[in-house]
């Protein structure tokens, strides 16, 4: 009787964990999925700059708004992530792309940066160098892109 018990346990088990390895599968497939957000996208368009060997720096306080800018990723481009504009200077990268908030603290602190090592160019709103695609609202409202140059000494 108890090996009769046991041997309908492995089969209910057996069946469950096929289920479940079925539900995952079918999860995984689902558009829906963070993992899946790059299905449609657009490379030659939605990038920040179209030479991908400038690093981008990317300098968000919000982190939610960072789902906004997973559409201008490039897989080619480097984009570093960084919480402080000072972390800026523990690069040294000839010259870089920051996607900073539309916040006029964050822009101060960029220009402050310029009285040390940094000669900091005209600062875009987005859209970047696409015509192609029409970006979101949202994402033109949250950050500004600026090229960044270090001086030659």
């Amino acid at each position: 009787m108890l090996l009769l018990q046991s041997v309908r346990d492995k089969r209910v088990f057996r069946v469950w964990a096929v289920l479940l390895c079925v539900a995952f599968a079918v999860n995984t497939y689902s558009s829906q999925n963070v993992q899946n957000i790059f299905s449609d996208k657009i490379t030659e368009n939605l990038v920040f700059t179209k030479d991908t060997k400038i690093p981008v720096f990317v300098i968000c306080r919000n982190f939610w708004k960072y789902a906004d800018l997973v559409p201008y990723l490039h897989d080619a481009q480097t984009y570093i992530f960084i919480d402080n504009i000072a972390d800026i200077l523990e690069y040294t990268y000839p010259s870089f792309y920051v996607v900073i908030e539309n916040d006029s603290e964050l822009i101060e602190q960029i220009a402050s940066i310029n009285k040390l090592d940094f000669q900091i160019g005209d600062r875009k709103e987005i859209p970047f160098e696409s015509d192609y695609v029409e970006y979101e609202p949202s994402v033109q409202n949250y950050f500004s892109y600026i090229q960044v140059t270090q001086k030659r000494k």
